[in-house]
């Protein structure tokens, strides 16, 4: 039965793994509509990240459901014990600001401070 769950976990995810830009994109639609037609502002922003909320929290723990199934030396579930999370953060901040450069047209600039040597184990 676990392995079934499993299994479900990874093919649901797959099937939704695209669903963030389509939806961005509908957003952007959205909100260049006439006024008349648009949505209340307040209520489309709690919309919003609602759903990304939502959508995020799950598939993290499904990640680490999967990923708990596949174990892997140096790895507890999705975490990887040698991680520098200042290269995940750069990372990071370079897909963001890639994604307000493509629907705004502009990004702020992040800069990361501390000990980029820093490593989870």
């Amino acid at each position: 039965a676990e392995q079934a769950f499993t299994e479900l976990l990874q093919s649901l995810m797959a099937k939704s793994q695209n669903h963030v830009f389509p939806f961005a994109r509908g957003l952007a639609e959205v909100q260049a509509l006439p006024e008349s037609l648009m949505l209340d502002g307040e209520y489309l922003q709690v919309f919003v990240e609602r759903f990304l909320m939502q959508r995020l929290s799950r598939r993290i723990l499904a990640q680490f459901h999967i990923a708990l199934h596949r174990p892997q030396p140096r790895w507890v579930g999705n975490f990887n014990l040698e991680t520098a999370p200042a290269a995940l953060l750069r990372e990071a901040v370079a897909d963001v600001r890639a994604m307000c450069l493509a629907l705004h047209g502009a990004a702020p600039d992040v800069r990361v401070e501390g000990d980029a040597r820093l490593r989870f184990a």
